[in-house]
């Protein structure tokens, strides 16, 4: 019986009685994020082609027109592939609708390159069907359409002739149909737009064709705004005519001036002017491209390694301390993208939890010796307990691993020198409980219900002492929830705080490989390197 119930909280469907729908399957809002009563008493194409935006329509599907795969979009503008089969009780007239996703086709998983710069929202990034339906697009790139399509809700899903105005019939739109009929990839470089709100633009886009089993899958867009630098060039010409045109005049005006000795001093004066001008236009030259010299962290990066690499018997001390700043700067940086994505990812509901039945003693003393370095630096005693000797539970070590060193690294920056830290393992009511306790300043009462919320610091001395982002225990929390545990917290000021986590302490049908398997060194040494980046050695 437990089998059956769990199948069918796998299988995703909906059934209809004359085309209304009476029942849904909670998978069904797990892969759409639409509730039951969000959808029941709807009709089928109501659902499907107004909430879902399917671009397959129910006509095509009932008429046995769809063979294929097609895509639906999630409540929050997510798209999926999915492919329908329907099965139809004559006796009842009942239709059930049974809509599985494809494996493995979600765009921000097979694609992590353009998903990153999709986060970052620096260029515009759009990716289209082959039918060009907008599936993926992020905020800067829905930046260019004017109202009301520059929001995800008036354009994901749509045709991109409904968003962009005189597309149909356009050279642009010839272009794109011969791209997907195997023709070159596109690209224009700062052709002109007329941006309603900015007037004239100028952009450079690079519109690429992927392909799957031979034929074009999806059109990656990807448009950058050059206006600043064309403009800027543009500025750069005219000053320089300028100045030849200056030039020309003061040579003439100097050939005048040789006739006569009198007007000597007037030729002195101008040679001066121009001079001071030339030099002017000059400095606001340097200071505008100044501004257009950013190096990415991915060079710096790759910098770092390549010099401690190939390089590092040639390296001076010196040298190499001031690589070190480099790094744990760089480390800072990828901290907060590390962050950041797994927030996104986990708003996302696309957080993957992988358990392994490991030893959680070993595991969590492993991880609390890691820290010894950081804390010795500041004088403070970290110490480990176990009520029990071993214990092998189900745990996704990399996000347990991720959860104590954050609160271990909060719990260094904010103790004082001298003061220690306690690391508790023991057994509460059949589930692990793991205890953080140190002696530091502690949190405001009015404090404490807030801590866990994203870009949440407890006050602007703390983040004097600490350099941070506020989102470090609001992804604890997030991962705390995803191992199906609870954390909470009890403080007081001046005298110290204790996180408290409680784990299922259960094992997980494992294989051969996975027993025992224990997080490597070197990956729990970067580990905490990344996210005690902040704590300056």
């Amino acid at each position: 019986m437990c089998n059956i119930v769990n199948e069918l909280y796998l299988i995703t469907y909906l059934i209809t009685h004359f085309d209304k729908i009476i029942d849904t399957s909670i998978s069904f809002t797990n892969l759409t994020g639409y509730t039951a009563n969000e959808i029941l008493n709807k009709t089928l194409p109501e659902v499907w082609e107004q909430l879902l935006r399917a671009t397959q329509s129910i006509a095509n599907i009932e008429s046995g027109l769809f063979d294929s795969t097609c895509f639906i979009f999630t409540k929050d503008y997510e798209v999926r592939e999915v492919s329908v089969s329907i099965r139809q009780d004559y006796n009842t007239k009942h239709k059930t609708f049974y809509i599985h996703e494809i494996s493995d086709s979600r765009i921000c998983e097979k694609m992590i390159y353009i998903n990153q710069l999709y986060i970052e929202n620096i260029s515009s990034i759009a990716i289209f069907s082959s039918d060009l339906i907008l599936l993926y697009a992020n905020e800067k790139y829905l930046g260019l359409y004017i109202e009301p399509y520059d929001k995800p809700e008036n354009s994901i899903g749509r045709p991109f002739s409904d968003i962009f105005e005189g597309f149909t019939g356009s050279n642009f739109e010839r272009k794109l149909k011969n791209l997907i009929n195997g023709g070159p990839i596109f690209r224009s470089k700062e052709f002109k737009f007329n941006k309603y709100d900015a007037g004239k633009t100028y952009w450079d886009s690079t519109i690429v064709p992927i392909y799957e089993n031979n034929r074009v899958k999806y059109i990656i867009e990807n448009t950058n705004d050059v206006t600043e630098r064309v403009l800027n060039r543009n500025s750069v010409n005219i000053q320089s005519k300028t100045i030849k045109l200056q030039k020309n005049q003061l040579e003439k005006f100097q050939n005048i001036l040789r006739e006569t000795n009198k007007q000597q001093l007037l030729l002195e004066k101008a040679k001066n002017e121009a001079l001071e001008k030339t030099i002017k236009m000059k400095d606001e030259f340097l200071s505008l491209i100044s501004h257009e010299f950013k190096t990415p962290l991915t060079v710096i990066y790759a910098a770092i390694q390549a010099m401690e690499l190939i390089c590092k018997d040639e390296l001076s001390q010196k040298a190499k301390n001031f690589i070190a700043k480099i790094r744990q700067n760089s480390f800072r940086q990828l901290r907060l993208v590390n962050n950041l994505l797994d927030i996104t990812r986990t708003k996302a509901d696309h957080i993957k939890v992988t358990k392994k039945n490991l030893d959680i003693v070993f595991l969590t003393k492993s991880i609390t010796e890691s820290v010894y370095l950081y804390s010795h630096q500041k004088e403070i005693k970290i110490t480990f307990v176990s009520t029990f000797g071993q214990k092998i539970i189900g745990i996704d070590d990399e996000k347990y691993e991720r959860i104590l060193l954050n609160l271990l690294s909060n719990s260094i920056k904010f103790t004082p020198k001298g003061k220690c830290i306690t690391v508790i393992l023991s057994l509460k009511k059949g589930l692990l409980c793991v205890e953080v306790k140190d002696s530091g300043i502690g949190i405001p009462e009015e404090k404490i219900s807030l801590i866990f919320e994203r870009f949440e610091q407890v006050d602007s001395s703390m983040s004097r002492q600490a350099e941070g982002t506020g989102i470090g225990l609001s992804l604890v929390k997030l991962f705390v929830d995803a191992l199906d545990g609870d954390i909470s917290v009890k403080s007081k000021v001046g005298k110290g705080s204790t996180f408290t986590i409680l784990l299922p302490a259960t094992k997980v049908a494992d294989t051969e490989q996975e027993k025992f398997q224990i997080t490597s060194d070197n990956r729990l040494i970067h580990a905490t390197a990344i996210e005690f980046s902040d704590i300056y050695l």
